[in-house]
């Protein structure tokens, strides 16, 4: 405040406040630039050299065996059928040794199909299940259509907003609304009961239910074919849970049940993969893999590993030793021009096959050399005098 009273908003007279404290900016002379493109070439170049040389050890086998080729020729099995794939491996494969499935034009990131899904259902929070039950209740057996149409509907829609638009079985739902009855009791109907989708969802609705199982000429390090641990330890222990009472039998897992569970989607799934569903549900571990959505359209995701255990840096698939896998198809491709294919493959520190980061290193190394000789040989045969003044044109 000033001496009249007058507040004054005026900075103090500081070093800090007036900006006066002492800075280092620094000139770019051709020497600094041309060391500093040498630094990063002399530097990226063998970062890129290691990192290729990892990839390069990968040893991967993969055979297409769903949608087109590169030449448009179709390589399928059809769904409901099965087939015996034949990988040789061309290098010793020191284990353990990963299976893989892959995709591609398959768009996991899609915002509505990433958002289809409804978490506390998947945690086996089971709010929200006795309201759908109450509004059941509530019709008689005189029940009009519109009118469950109009209340469950809306039930459904409040409990499972982020599922839209995937709530109930696909066979029961159309433009009209539910063509099916809440009421079980009334046996004159002529519509199915309807079922809640557990879980619900586009992504649950979409489940890859291929089965791979080990077939043929299995040898002695080759026994050891595991299922489990294939899915992140988060998402076994918190994210996906079957609701309390799953293992005693508490809830209905048959056709009378109100909803329609994920092994009455996928019968084959768990027969085929030997699975108890007691022990089971959203906890099927491909079922969590599959759940953990893919950043492009073209993805793979764990189904096994091969020698797993303890010993499993002894386990070694020799050179020309023919991997035969049984593909049980169900997937259907066709629809989005998509293809799926089988991957057998190793990994090194830096984790699976992929150069793309070793020769972009080695670019950009290459790259940073080539502009320090350049400006080097420019600078040599015509110097450039720092703080000339003749460089500087002045205009009226």
């Amino acid at each position: 405040m000033s001496s009249n009273g007058e507040v004054n908003n005026r900075p103090a007279d500081s070093a800090f406040k007036q900006q006066r404290l002492k800075a280092w900016q620094p000139i770019l002379t051709p020497m600094w630039v041309i060391a500093s493109f040498v630094f990063i070439g002399i530097v990226f170049v063998p970062i890129g050299a290691v990192l290729l040389n990892a990839s390069e050890n990968v040893v991967e086998l993969r055979v297409q065996y769903g949608g087109k080729d590169m030449n448009g020729e179709k390589n399928e099995i059809k769904p409901g059928k099965n087939a015996i794939l034949e990988l040789k491996a061309t290098a010793d494969m020191k284990g353990p040794v990963y299976l893989y499935y892959e995709l591609s034009n398959f768009y996991q990131n899609h915002r509505r199909y990433v958002k289809s899904r409804y978490d506390a259902q998947l945690r086996g929070d089971v709010k929200g299940y006795s309201d759908l039950a109450e509004a059941k209740a509530k019709f008689t057996t005189n029940a009009k259509l519109n009118e469950v149409k109009d209340e469950a509907g809306a039930t459904l829609r409040q409990t499972f907003q982020t599922c839209e638009p995937m709530l109930i079985p696909p066979e029961f739902d159309n433009n009209e609304g539910p063509n099916c009855k809440w009421n079980s009791t009334d046996e004159k109907s002529k519509g199915k009961l309807c079922k809640v989708l557990w879980p619900c969802g586009l992504i649950a609705g979409s489940f890859f239910d291929d089965v791979f199982q080990p077939a043929g000429n299995w040898t002695t390090p080759l026994t050891e074919w595991s299922e489990e641990d294939i899915a992140w330890d988060s998402d076994k222990k918190i994210k996906f849970k079957n609701p309390d009472g799953w293992k005693e039998g508490k809830w209905k897992k048959d056709q009378d049940s109100l909803y329609l569970w994920l092994h009455q989607r996928y019968p084959d799934f768990n027969k085929l993969t030997n699975r108890s569903l007691e022990k089971e549900g959203v906890e099927n571990e491909h079922f969590i893999v599959w759940m953990r959505t893919a950043g492009l359209p073209t993805f793979r995701k764990l189904y096994a590993i091969i020698g797993k255990g303890n010993d499993a840096d002894t386990v070694t698939i020799k050179k020309g030793t023919i991997l035969e896998i049984k593909v049980h198809s169900h997937f259907e491709v066709e629809a989005f021009d998509g293809t799926k294919s089988l991957v057998v493959s190793t990994v090194s520190w830096l984790g699976g096959k992929n150069s793309f980061l070793g020769i972009a290193y080695i670019v950009v190394g290459s790259i940073s050399l080539l502009l320090a000789a350049a400006f080097f040989i420019k600078h040599m045969n015509s110097p450039r005098k720092l703080g000339d003044t003749t460089y500087i044109v002045w205009q009226d």
